[in-house]
């Protein structure tokens, strides 16, 4: 909108391909109602209304633990908030998404303890929590095995 970059221009722009990767949709699609042309448009009215479903790539429905794709749009959405001074920054969008893959991952080892065993062993799966959040004080894993962006 500004037509300057920052590193929140650049929070927006990791949101709309986020918003591609979940949805499977252009950013600019002209075949949508002219409201939604806007892959940021198509998304925000569906979120508005909670159709979560309505967003997600169908040929991907039912391969994800729900709550964990929520927090992934939920994320994405964070990050295409109209006013720069809204969105998080890009350590806070990580931190986000590495939540949301504790969450699929705790679902993925419960499916297949329940396929394997027959029994129920989630709650003592989420208690341990097999995959620990990283602590404020503490770096990402993810954020200290990325180089450092180059200058523009």
């Amino acid at each position: 909108m500004t037509h300057h970059l920052s590193a929140k221009s650049d929070v927006f722009s990791f949101g709309v391909v986020l918003l591609e990767i979940v949805s499977s949709q252009e950013p600019l699609n002209i075949h949508r109602p002219r409201p939604e042309w806007s892959l940021v448009e198509w998304a925000k009215s569906y979120a508005r209304e909670s159709k979560i479903d309505e967003i997600v790539d169908p040929n991907i429905k039912g391969a994800y633990h729900a709550e964990a794709m929520w927090r992934v749009v939920e994320v994405a959405l964070s990050c295409i908030e109209p006013f720069a001074a809204s969105r998080q920054n890009m350590i806070e969008v990580v931190r986000e998404l590495e939540f949301a893959l504790i969450i699929e991952n705790n679902a993925s080892e419960y499916m297949r303890s329940i396929e394997s065993s027959g029994s129920n062993h989630f709650s003592s799966m989420v208690m341990e929590r097999r995959i620990p959040p990283p602590t404020p004080s503490e770096p990402s894993p993810i954020l200290s095995q990325m180089a450092p962006p180059e200058p523009r």
